[in-house]
């Protein structure tokens, strides 16, 4: 209602007011019946179609008080008056009673129950139709008006007939929300029907307000009304608009502009009298066809988000929302049709969430397993030499001198988070597959996967004179396979991935260096940190083909491998400069 906003309602229902001016001008409350009397007559001089008289009057008063209004409402016909169908709730037993206007007032008039169904908020976006103790139905003021309406208006007793789904009042087809009550469609917040107070309605020569006597003086309001026309053919409805008076209520329009307006008993009538006129009764969506609508969206959209990345889920879970809410509006604002609003964003969520945390642990346990499973990789020749000499698996460690070679993926966090689990579990797996088979092919053992990285040996855990030189071989080996994986997956629409590789040569402490339960050959020491560092340095240096290696390696290569110096550099934790070379490629042979 509030995106909505306010809608124009008709002329023909106007709201007397008892308000602050009433009081003032009036004296004490409660007012003597004769104002009643005197308003009914002169709200009937101006031609007022029917009045309904939202104030009780269950109880007798000063008799000649209420004899005149008896006198004035039988006179009219057209009076309207209310009561209440009150059901107390004891231990023993729930006791109703009816509590109705005394009996001289309802000479040629009736009333209407005016009980008001607030929702466990407070808000009413109920309208009571009726109340039911056994057989007997007890109808609201508006029933009781629209009754009226359509006696008047065929000029013979109605028939009130519930339907079922509608409650038929002669001509009057008013859907039901539940069992006995509609959804009010309002029209505004407080004060949107024409409102006058009731002083000005009595204020004709006969009658004295407090003002008119203190200063001497005739105002006379009533007269302005009764020239303009302002209750001729009309709908009027009195009642309290004031604090004091206990009638005003939380509607869906509540809390719009700087102040939070309480809407009253008789605007609420007036409202659902408006509705009914106007035939624009709020609908609400079958519940059976939402809920099976409901749960076919919820197994599409779970099948998409799986076949899609958290990103483009993301971006498609608002697109939905969004989509829902202007249709939601669309509906209600052009068809009075009442969608539930929470239901679908909730499951876009939930979903979302779900499907998220899914492919973070299904990504996360089958890229572990890619890790785990090649991380047995080796050559035949090592497995010959570990069947040579199992004590190598034995837990410990030798000192030998070998050559470490680091890759690293570039952002392959980005790459991750912009691609589904599944698409980057692939492309890893093609891509270590290539990188795990050229190792391994040049006599290269892969020790383990760290994150991203790739961390090989060579010369262990059998030795061989040339492992730089197979290392740096290796290296080119896998930047060419890289580039031919590059132009495969640009053809795919995959981002192509670029990494870095670093190559260090020294001693190192290398062996089961795990446990006595958990094989974990490795190699440990400051040159395998070197080599992790030269890696790093990929991302500061712009080379050609992203290879950098130590100085050692560089002294066991420069005869056979093309290299450029690229710095002097004091890595972390060292206080003296290591010289970098890059790798350019393998150098031809001399004739």
């Amino acid at each position: 209602f509030k995106i909505r906003g306010a809608k124009p309602v008709s002329d023909n229902i106007v709201i007397i007011a008892i308000d602050d001016q009433s009081f003032k001008e009036l004296g004490q409350w409660p007012f003597p019946r004769s104002y009643y009397g005197k308003m009914i007559e002169n709200l009937n001089r101006a031609g007022a179609k029917v009045i309904g008289l939202d104030v009780e009057f269950t109880e007798p008063s000063i008799p000649k008080e209420d004899n005149l209004l008896a006198q004035a409402s039988a006179k009219a016909g057209n009076i309207i008056f209310v009561g209440k169908v009150a059901r107390t709730k004891t231990k023993a037993a729930i006791t109703t009673s009816i509590v109705k206007p005394i009996e001289p007032l309802l000479n040629n008039a009736s009333w209407g129950d005016i009980n008001t169904i607030q929702d466990e908020d407070n808000f009413v976006r109920q309208y009571n139709l009726y109340q039911k103790i056994g057989e007997q139905r007890y109808y609201s003021l508006g029933i009781k008006i629209l009754e009226f309406l359509e006696q008047k208006r065929l000029n013979h007793p109605v028939d009130i007939e519930d339907k079922g789904k509608f409650l038929k009042v002669g001509n009057y087809f008013i859907n039901k929300y539940k069992e006995n009550t509609a959804f009010i469609n309002y029209y505004g917040p407080a004060n949107t029907f024409e409102h006058y107070s009731l002083e000005t309605v009595l204020d004709d020569s006969n009658f004295v307000t407090h003002t008119e006597q203190e200063f001497s003086t005739s105002i006379n309001s009533f007269y302005s009304y009764l020239k303009n026309g302002s209750f001729k053919n009309k709908i009027v409805l009195v009642g309290a608009t004031i604090d004091e008076l206990h009638d005003l209520f939380p509607t869906p329009f509540y809390g719009i502009g700087k102040e939070k307006k309480l809407v009253s008993g008789i605007e609420i009538h007036a409202n659902f009298l408006e509705m009914v006129q106007k035939d624009e009764f709020i609908t609400n969506i079958n519940t059976f066809y939402f809920l099976i609508g409901l749960l076919v969206f919820t197994i599409l959209i779970n099948l998409i988000y799986k076949f899609l990345p958290p990103t483009w889920n993301a971006v498609l879970g608002l697109l939905i929302i969004f989509t829902y809410g202007y249709l939601n509006y669309h509906l209600f604002v052009k068809n009075n049709l009442l969608v539930p609003v929470f239901e679908v964003p909730t499951v876009v969520v939930i979903s979302y969430v779900s499907n998220l945390i899914y492919q973070y642990w299904q990504g996360k346990k089958e890229r572990k397993f890619i890790r785990n499973a090649f991380s047995h990789y080796v050559s035949s020749e090592i497995v010959d030499e570990i069947l040579k000499n199992p004590k190598k698996l034995k837990f410990g460690g030798e000192e030998r001198t070998i050559t470490l070679l680091f890759s690293d993926i570039r952002d392959f966090t980005s790459f991750s988070e912009e691609n589904k689990s599944k698409k980057v579990v692939a492309v890893l797996k093609e891509y270590l597959s290539a990188m795990v088979k050229i190792i391994i092919e040049n006599k290269g053992t892969v020790d383990k996967f760290v994150g991203d990285e790739i961390m090989a040996l060579f010369g262990t855990p059998y030795y061989y004179e040339e492992h730089s030189y197979q290392a740096c071989k290796t290296a080119i080996l896998m930047m060419n396979k890289l580039r031919e994986l590059q132009k495969d997956w640009q053809k795919r629409g995959i981002t192509p991935l670029q990494i870095g590789i670093g190559i260090s040569t020294g001693k190192v402490i290398v062996g089961n260096l795990g446990s006595e339960q958990i094989f974990d050959y490795t190699a440990i020491g400051d040159t395998v940190n070197i080599g992790a560092r030269l890696e790093a340095l990929n991302k500061k240096y712009e080379t050609k083909n992203h290879i950098l290696i130590s100085e050692t390696t560089y002294n066991l290569v420069k005869d056979r491998i093309e290299t450029k110096f690229v710095d002097s550099v004091i890595l972390k934790g060292k206080t003296k400069p290591v010289e970098v070379y890059e790798v350019i490629g393998l150098k031809l042979p001399q004739h």
